[in-house]
């Protein structure tokens, strides 16, 4: 009866290795995004589409390569800058795609076409670097990372038709040395930095209190002309008063002067008309008389 249930369990085992197994050695899967590459006794006989694809196993296997956008990073890239302040140790973080079309071929030519490319990322990390001065890199990080990706597509793209995005200079760290001499450099930048904050905030002081001073000047100027103005005018005005008064004066003159002339005993009229009735007398040697009025009257 054991001897019964080790038969059942061995074949049981069996079909569960052959389930395995036969997928394992005779199936291969290449996914949506990726392009297989059937390689036989050492040569590539083929693609292998998207999907479940049948392969010999030993003598055939199918290799699989990314057509979309793919992230890498090389850490731990030595460098030195332009004048001679080492970078120990640096990141830089990529991406890149193998076009579909060039599958094939690239991994003809370029089997290992992942550690190339990471052995010319370094190299070209070293030459950007090596184009910068110390105190530039902080600030030029983003352009670094512009230029590798730069240098990258001339070397990559062109020579092996791998299309190569972009880089990023995710991390870098002095060597001591160096790290010493930056802090100095910056604390000195940063002293500068006051000094020129303070001179500038002294020159905007300054250019404020000019700015006030004209504004007052030009104040001052204008409230003067403003008053000579006034003064014109009020001028003016009391000399156009005075010789609208003079004319009106001389035309009342020249209508009594009229009058007169046209009736020489009106002035006679008005003196009767004012008199009091007392003559004048009048003095001569050692004799007075009244003054005859009436004969005054009939004089002319």
């Amino acid at each position: 009866m054991e001897k019964k249930y080790q038969k059942y369990i061995a074949i049981a085992a069996a079909v569960v290795v052959v389930l395995v197994l036969v997928p394992i050695l005779f199936f291969t899967f290449v996914g949506e995004h990726e392009v297989g590459i059937e390689v036989r006794n050492g040569r590539i006989v083929g693609e292998r589409r998207t999907g479940l694809n049948v392969s010999l196993p030993v003598v055939s296997t199918v290799e699989t390569i990314p057509i979309i956008v793919q992230q890498g990073a090389i850490e731990d890239v030595s460098s030195a800058t332009i004048d001679n302040y080492e970078v120990a140790a640096s990141t830089i973080e990529y991406l890149y795609r193998v076009p579909e079309e060039r599958a094939i071929d690239i991994y003809r030519e370029y089997p290992n076409y992942e550690e190339l490319m990471e052995a010319e990322l370094e190299d070209a990390t070293k030459d950007v670097i090596g184009q910068y001065r110390m105190m530039a890199i902080p600030e030029n990080r983003e352009q670094i990372g512009q230029d590798i990706a730069e240098t990258m597509r001339e070397r990559l793209t062109d020579e092996m038709g791998i299309e190569f995005r972009t880089a990023a200079l995710a991390y870098y760290e002095w060597t001591p040395d160096a790290a010493q001499i930056l802090g100095e450099i910056q604390e000195a930048q940063t002293l500068q930095d006051v000094e020129q904050e303070r001179m500038e905030t002294s020159r905007l002081e300054q250019e404020r209190e000019e700015m006030e001073l004209r504004a007052r000047l030009e104040r001052e100027e204008e409230e003067t002309e403003s008053q000579a103005r006034r003064r014109i005018r009020e001028a003016e005005a009391n000399a156009e008063a005075e010789l609208i008064e003079a004319e009106a004066e001389a035309e009342a003159m020249a209508v009594i002067a009229e009058v007169l002339s046209e009736n020489p005993d009106l002035l006679y009229r008005q003196q009767i008309e004012k008199w009091d009735g007392t003559l004048p007398m009048v003095s001569g040697g050692e004799t007075s008389s009244r003054f005859d009025f009436d004969m005054n009257l009939q004089g002319d």
